[in-house]
Order: C-alpha cells, then structure tokens, then sequence
C-alpha cells in the first residue's frame, strides 16, 4: 500500500487509491483536498519541501516555541521548535523576559505561523525559520509579504547570529 511521508517521523497509508497511478517511490508530490478526496500532482523543486502550516501554543523563551503542526489529511503533530541560526538568552537570564515578551508581542494576533524546517538540534528540537503576518488568512500572502521572525529578534539585539 503506498504511503505518505509527511514529515517528523510521520507516515499516512493511503489505501488502495488509484489516483497515484503514474507514481513511483520517491516522487514528491503536492497534495490538495477537493470535495471527498485528494489530488495529487508531482512537483520538479523541493522550494516548498518541508514548510508547514502552524498554530501556535505558547513562547517558552525567546527561542523557543511550542507549537501544533499541520501535517494535512487532518493530522496535526505537537512539537517544541528551536528558531534556526540564532541563541535568544534564556528567561532567567539578563534580556532573556524581554526576548521572551517581544516574540510574543510579534506573534500576538497570528492566525498561524509558516514553518521551514531543517533538521533537529541536540536536543532533538527542529530547527525552524518562522514567517508570519497578523491578521492572515492567506498562506500565500505570509509566504510573500510575511515577516520573517528569526531575522526580528537580529535586529531589535534581542539574540545573537550562531
């Protein structure tokens, strides 16, 4: 029976679905739902491999976040994420509250998050670059126009580049 490897250790067997005629092992496909069942089409770049669709849950520190992922086909998976490429100090440290509030601060008002994912730390936490906009619906338009969280906390000296 094919399967789906929808990221984070996650697999989804389809079933007997004939709509994969015309696949092989180790395509990569994009996935949409129309009415009761699923399109399939193949895709030639993986510019959109391993980007998701999040909700976020809490800030734990300036660094770090807790969210619910979209792993589609109504599976949604929890994870603890790391922002990639930057080190935010940590709550009880000097500055550690005011990176903390600040993402907090910019996620306030999110009706999700967009993820890239890169792999996971030692602390078996992926790495992450965040993208968002307040207020949007649209996955496109945080794609396009969204602001990019880890390069924020850079600028305001609120982390430091690793």
């Amino acid at each position: 029976m094919p399967n789906l490897d929808l990221g984070f250790r996650i697999k989804y067997e389809l079933g007997d679905n004939s709509s994969l005629d015309g696949f092989k092992s180790g395509d990569l496909v994009s996935v949409r739902k129309s009415r009761n069942s699923f399109q399939f089409e193949k895709i030639a770049s993986v510019r959109e491999l391993f980007s998701y669709k999040a909700y976020l849950d809490r800030v734990v520190d300036g660094d770090t976040l807790l969210v619910q992922i979209d792993l589609g086909f109504g599976i949604f998976i929890e994870e603890r994420l790391r922002l990639r490429g930057l080190d935010a100090p940590e709550v009880a440290e000097r500055n550690g509250q005011a990176a903390k509030k600040f993402v907090e601060r910019e996620l306030k008002g999110t009706n999700f998050l967009i993820l890239k994912t890169y792999g996971s730390d030692i602390y078996d936490r992926y790495l992450v670059e965040v993208f968002y906009l307040k207020n949007e619906w649209k996955v496109e338009k945080i794609i396009e126009d969204g602001n990019f969280l880890n390069n924020r906390l850079l600028q305001e000296g609120l982390a430091i580049r690793i």
